[in-house]
């Protein structure tokens, strides 16, 4: 049941925001994710928080929102 083995070229744009130090979903997880997208010419960006973990707060939770915002400004309007 792993979204791996669901990644067709015909998914949608996606952004993965993930901590290294998240204890909950592994951060290697989150790289094959991409690995997998950027394979089947998905377009995907990966946002890689070095120190968080599976919350983001401060510094961490402004990128990831900047980022997201970024994201939807650029695919949903």
């Amino acid at each position: 049941s792993s979204p791996l083995y669901w990644v067709t070229p015909h998914a949608a744009p996606t952004l993965i925001v993930h901590g290294t130090e998240d204890k909950y979903v592994n951060y290697e997880q989150a790289v094959w994710m991409y690995d997998k997208l950027k394979a089947a010419t998905v377009e995907v960006e990966l946002l890689t928080l070095t120190g968080s973990g599976h919350g983001f707060q401060g510094e961490a939770a402004k990128r990831a929102d900047e980022a997201m915002f970024r994201f939807f400004d650029a695919h949903l309007k």
